[in-house]
């Protein structure tokens, strides 16, 4: 039980760190920011919420979606840590348009495999917004 709740302390000064974070965490000033602004944008978060480059979902409770699906690249390492919904290749999401109300994309740029930035559908409805 120790080591579970060690651990869970571990992953949040990670995400949203305090200032414990700031002895932990060598990302400390760039998450904690990060954390801020999405807590911040936590009120434009809602309905079905697409997390392009999910990771861990680590800002996933910071929101109140009525569906939230995270979204990674297929690799054999976003497979094995089994927290992605769903899995793309990269450049075209498996998604039609319109079918999220809200569209995260934080500490991602996509780049296809030639090595361009990527343009192209979201997903999102057209009232979406993007908060940074």
């Amino acid at each position: 039980m120790l080591k579970r709740a060690l651990r869970a302390q571990l992953y949040r000064q990670m995400f949203d760190p305090n200032l414990l974070g700031v002895l932990i965490n060598p990302f400390f000033l760039a998450r904690r920011g990060l954390a801020r602004a999405m807590r911040r944008s936590a009120d434009h978060v809602r309905g079905r919420v697409l997390d392009v480059g999910c990771g861990q979902k680590p800002y996933m409770a910071m929101f109140t979606a009525t569906e939230y699906i995270g979204l990674e690249i297929d690799t054999p390492d976003s497979r094995r840590r089994n927290v992605a919904d769903r899995f793309y290749d990269g450049r075209h999401m498996p998604f039609a348009d319109g079918e999220f109300d809200t569209v995260l994309c934080n500490q991602v740029l996509q780049r296809d495999v030639e090595g361009r930035v990527s343009g192209g559908r979201s997903g999102a409805t057209p009232r979406e917004a993007f908060h940074a």
